[in-house]
């Protein structure tokens, strides 16, 4: 959606473009003119991160939590990479709103998630606690369910032996096997329709998960600080 937008406006901008005798570059418009007729270049390579070009970057993000907090909290923190951060992290938060939530998801199963998303979605939002015990309304109150079904699938394939992924700036994803899950986002395209009920029992199968009481108890997992 971003990016249908930034093109949007890229395109109204450059049929509005004018040169001012005032500005530091000519208009897009007229740099892009300017180049039309020569060849295509090579295609760059992905721009590095922008921690490459540091060196120690362990000991400068140190120093930076030091000065953040200070230096005896700073050492008491244990390092998490990215691909730690799932399941040593984020588990432990989502096993416990999948066991706060268990009564409100006993008898719910994955099969049947297509109905609760378009007919029985805002009775089951009412029900949903947040990790305080509370209960929501309206949109926040659907967001919560959101969390709550994805915390409760994320779980309960975990146990099954499946591994998450949540690198940053991408939706967190759920793998066993050939299968794959983005289940914290499952919800929104169930009510939506661009997930057809057809093509998430396929996903349902697939994962092994049909009949599967998303209600039952996760084990807690050991939880971890981070940096």
């Amino acid at each position: 959606p971003v990016a249908r937008v930034i093109s949007s406006q890229l395109v109204e901008a450059m049929k509005e473009e004018k040169a001012d005798p005032y500005d530091t570059h000519p208009p897009l418009k007229q740099r892009l003119e300017a180049v039309a007729h020569l060849p295509a270049g090579d295609t760059p390579n992905p721009d590095p991160a922008a921690s490459d070009l540091l060196n120690e970057v362990a000991d400068l993000e140190r120093d930076l939590l030091a000065t953040l907090a200070d230096a005896q909290t700073a050492a008491q923190l244990k390092p998490v990479s990215w691909d730690e951060v799932g399941p040593q992290v984020f588990r432990p938060q989502w096993e416990e709103l999948a066991q706060t939530n268990a009564p409100v998801l006993a008898g719910v199963t994955p099969e049947n998630l297509p109905t609760l998303a378009t007919a029985q979605l805002q009775p089951f939002a009412a029900r949903c606690l947040t990790l305080e015990g509370k209960t929501l309304a309206g949109d926040e109150a659907v967001g919560l369910a959101k969390w709550v079904i994805g915390a409760a699938l994320t779980t309960a394939l975990l146990r099954r032996g499946a591994q998450v992924h949540s690198p940053p700036g991408e939706n967190v994803s759920v793998r066993l096997g050939d299968a794959v899950l983005e289940p914290f986002v499952l919800l929104p395209h169930l009510t939506s329709g661009s997930l057809t009920d057809a093509a998430w029992q396929q996903t349902v199968d697939a994962f092994g998960m049909r009949g599967l009481d998303l209600g039952e108890p996760a084990s807690p997992a050991h939880s971890a600080t981070t940096r």
